[in-house]
């Protein structure tokens, strides 16, 4: 078993958090790819419940969506794991 990124600990908390609201709203990914097929970027935007909340690019998709995670969770005044500050 493969041990997360420091990312990926935003993605479960952000999941998490949700999760925990009284009407448990999905983060909603939307996620592209810009440029080259092999040296292009990444891009992704985090919704919860039709609001933009975090941003973020990376290489990989699963980065950018980690990424997008982290910022909503700063956006949202959330404590960001400490592996990810």
């Amino acid at each position: 078993m493969s041990t997360p990124t420091e990312h990926e600990h935003c993605k479960m908390k952000l999941n998490n958090h949700c999760q925990s609201q009284r009407d448990k709203p999905t983060p909603i990914y939307d996620t592209v790819h810009e440029g080259s097929e092999h040296a292009g970027t990444w891009k992704s935007s985090v919704s919860i419940q039709g609001e933009e909340k975090g941003t973020g690019q990376h290489t990989t998709k699963k980065g950018a969506e980690e990424a997008a995670a982290k910022a909503a969770l700063e956006a949202m005044g959330i404590p960001v794991p400490a592996q990810a500050q």
